[in-house]
């Protein structure tokens, strides 16, 4: 039976390990300000904005990630989660490195990441709250 919480747990895949978002429940208008962003319809033409849509959601509802890392500034492997503060050698390194402000955790993880997740909230009165089952 289903279950309401304060969180959700996104589960994806990435080369054959699971990588777990935690995200709030995004609120109603949330859902729908996302679900309408992904298409931009002008003068009859309709442009895709999937990854920009998706990456801004993400990263609204995301509170913590679990089973990524990253390569910090003084060369040690890190979590990419809430709890592991940048320094600022950090945040200079990923931004040169990805050539965007990178401040917080959310910044670091890969949009590919992102839109697997958020792919899971564009139908998801199909999909379970812990993510797709694994055969």
């Amino acid at each position: 039976m289903p279950k309401i919480g304060t969180s959700r747990r996104v589960l994806i895949d990435v080369a054959g390990e699971t990588v777990t978002f935690i995200c709030r429940h995004p609120s109603a208008q949330e859902l729908s300000r996302f679900l309408n962003a992904r298409f931009i319809h002008k003068r009859g033409k309709t442009e895709t904005n999937l990854s920009g849509s998706r990456s801004i959601f993400m990263d609204q509802i995301t509170t913590d990630l679990e089973g990524g890392t990253f390569e910090a500034a003084d060369g040690t492997e890190q979590p990419i989660d809430a709890s592991y503060q940048l320094t600022e050698a950090d945040k200079t390194k990923w931004t040169g490195i990805l050539g965007v402000k990178v401040s917080s955790f959310l910044d670091l993880i890969p949009m590919s990441w992102k839109s697997s997740a958020a792919q899971q909230f564009e139908d998801s009165a199909n999909v379970p709250d812990e993510g797709p089952e694994k055969n």
